[in-house]
């Protein structure tokens, strides 16, 4: 069986898998380790986790036996690497996420279906000749170790990993190939066969589920006693707590005692010990009543006559931990001004909601979507909308290369109804 396509290209694959790692050097200023064995950069093997700065990076990169990708090493700096492929792939699979179009899918995220990848390596031996500041201070091995047997070894847990899948042919830059980015979920191994498999998910995954929430929990406490007319008020907390900003009220800020809702406009004094300036008591709707010391303080978010899809967002870019080039606000923009209504919408959020369920309503009530596309890797937004542009003409015989079918009843879909106006 030929593995090169009509087109007589052969089919490469280039796997990334992403690890942060530290910039500061063992025993150097600031790093006050000492000892053996000194540490290989990683959290987990750190002596000075006080100091651990883990804005490095080595991009580990794999092939498959047999492919030929050439040169493709990378050193932004001694921080920041990507290795040359190390030919340990055996198979990388991966399955899209898939949209829900303004949340109506019953059963479903709001955020549509998760994306999730498959990659299988075996364990071949490593003596780390990259990715190792102090090999040369080591002990000479006595016997061989396998690649991911050592990394397992030295990062238990994968905070922050990426795994990116390169799919394109022989001969074809990394740059021009299809890519596909997904966040490390776990790796298994090693099995009978002593390889491993590394799981992802789609990055926006984090967003789904009860823990991501807006306003995130809020830690403040009440300094003393205050009764139902007092403005001046103190409390406990970081100064971070109090000049977040959670809506578009500018300087007026607002948090939920009780079933008291208050505002403020400002602080003074020196954390932990905090008092508030410009008080109102008993505000949107809710009535002033006596509070004991220690009861704790939510913060509240308030957002005024704004656009749905600008509430989105906003919650996107500054109240997850998605890194900022994953939604594109020039392109949510556009979307948003040139075929969403200018409707705007005013509510409080008293209390911790899931950003899941918030994007949900959101997206519903304003008519978009959003969702994680692997391909662009950004959440991008789309308005219920006539698709643009002009159609393409597919046919078998020159746009299908192979074709299987899998029926899942949970996909079905009998009735579809799209409110206008």
């Amino acid at each position: 069986m030929s593995n090169k396509d009509t087109y007589g290209r052969k089919p490469v694959v280039v796997v990334e898998i992403r690890q942060p790692r530290c910039v500061n050097r063992f025993g150097s200023s600031p790093c006050t380790a000492t000892g053996t064995p000194k540490c290989f950069q990683t959290y987990w093997t750190c002596l000075d986790k006080d100091n651990y700065a883990g804005t490095g990076s080595i991009t580990w990169r794999f092939t498959r036996a047999g492919d030929d990708v050439g040169w493709l090493y990378e050193e932004t700096d001694s921080d920041n690497i990507k290795t040359n492929a190390i030919p340990l792939l055996l198979s990388a699979s991966h399955t899209s996420s898939r949209i829900n179009p303004g949340a109506s899918r019953l059963g479903e995220s709001p955020l549509g279906r998760r994306g999730t990848a498959q990659i299988t390596f075996s364990n071949g031996v490593w003596d780390d000749n990259v990715g190792d500041f102090y090999t040369a201070d080591r002990p000479a091995r006595t016997n061989p170790v396998g690649f991911f047997t050592l990394l397992q070894a030295r990062n238990p847990f994968f905070p922050n990993w990426t795994a990116t899948i390169y799919e394109g042919y022989e001969g074809q830059a990394l740059g021009a190939m299809q890519s596909r980015l997904f966040d490390v979920e776990k790796i298994n191994g090693p099995n009978g066969s002593d390889n491993f498999t590394i799981e992802c998910r789609d990055p926006i995954d984090r967003l789904r589920g009860k823990n991501t929430q807006y306003p995130p929990t809020s830690q403040i406490n009440l300094a003393a006693d205050i009764d139902e007319v007092a403005t001046a008020i103190t409390v406990t907390c970081l100064e971070a707590q109090l000049t977040a900003d959670f809506g578009n009220t500018g300087s007026t800020r607002y948090f939920v005692i009780g079933n008291e809702v208050m505002s403020y406009t400002g602080h003074t004094g020196t954390a932990p010990d905090l008092t508030l300036t410009g008080v109102t008591r008993g505000v949107l709707a809710s009535t002033a009543g006596e509070h004991e010391a220690l009861s704790a303080l939510q913060r509240g978010a308030y957002h005024v006559r704004q656009r749905l899809y600008a509430v989105a967002l906003d919650i996107l870019k500054n109240h997850t931990d998605l890194p900022d080039s994953y939604v594109d606000s020039t392109q949510w923009n556009s979307e948003g001004s040139s075929y969403l209504p200018s409707i705007t919408g005013t509510a409080f959020l008293p209390a911790p909601l899931a950003i899941e369920d918030i994007l949900g309503e959101l997206g519903r009530d304003g008519m978009f979507s959003t969702w994680w596309d692997d391909r662009l890797q950004k959440m991008p937004l789309l308005a219920v909308r006539p698709p643009q542009g002009i159609p393409v003409a597919w046919t078998d015989d020159a746009n299908v290369a192979a074709f299987s079918k899998v029926t899942k009843i949970d996909d079905r879909m009998t009735r579809v109804t799209i409110a206008f106006g």
